[in-house]
């Protein structure tokens, strides 16, 4: 999760870049060199995004399988870990090759061979499919399995609670899958605000209910410790 939480204050330092560079205004108020650097970061931050996202759902599957410690669901969990790593390895990948050479992408005038604009939305969509199921998968499997957890109800309620906020994070990703259409637009500083606003809300949210579980233990400890002093 420390890693996650890094990669998003990294995707923070992209989107503040962005703003400087033209997001959420017109094309046609930007400089050349505003242009260009805003689809230089603009495409680092849609990887830095697939991997935050990536390790946020890594982080979720190693705490489950420690609520529940059995072969069946460790089973189950390292094999969603597997595949979240499979599909963010690939479509960043992808990304790597997304023109040849690299800089075409940004640079006007240079004889490249790139994606077309419909398979760079293809690919957003395939992530966010991909992200729209893992989550929902992560938010119902919990509540699954607590009923049979031994402790009180309140403790049973509030992780349930906590695992069912999965349902609001896929429900950003779903909203961000399909807005992946913004790519398309010509003036893209502009049409892809309301995208970025949504992948924001997907990774911190995702972060949230990772750590949100463990927020209880940490208070009672450290309140344990200030009564000892």
């Amino acid at each position: 999760m420390i890693i996650a939480q890094f990669v998003n204050l990294v995707g923070l330092g992209f989107v503040t870049a962005e703003v400087f560079d033209g997001l959420g205004r017109h094309m046609y108020y930007l400089q050349p060199n505003q242009r260009r650097r805003f689809q230089i970061i603009g495409w680092l931050d849609w990887m830095q995004t697939f991997i935050a996202i990536m390790f946020t759902k890594i982080s979720i599957c190693l705490f489950l399988t420690r609520i529940k410690n059995d072969r069946s669901n460790k089973g189950f969990m390292y094999t969603l870990i597997t595949a979240n790593v499979l599909v963010t390895a690939v479509i960043c990948f992808l990304f790597l090759g997304m023109c040849r050479p690299v800089h075409a992408y940004w640079d006007v005038g240079v004889d490249g061979k790139c994606f077309s604009t419909h398979q760079v939305e293809a690919m957003v969509a395939a992530q966010g499919a991909f992200s729209v199921l893992s989550d929902l998968i992560l938010a119902t499997t919990p509540l699954l399995f607590l009923r049979h957890l031994q402790t009180s109800r309140r403790t049973k309620l509030l992780l349930c609670i906590l695992m069912a906020a999965g349902y609001i994070t896929a429900g950003c990703s779903l909203v961000r899958t399909v807005l992946s259409d913004r790519v398309l637009n010509p003036n893209i500083t502009w049409a892809i605000l309301t995208n970025a606003a949504w992948r924001a809300a997907e990774v911190n949210l995702g972060i949230v209910c990772a750590n949100a579980p463990i927020a209880r233990p940490l208070y009672l400890y450290y309140k344990g410790r200030l009564r000892a002093i």
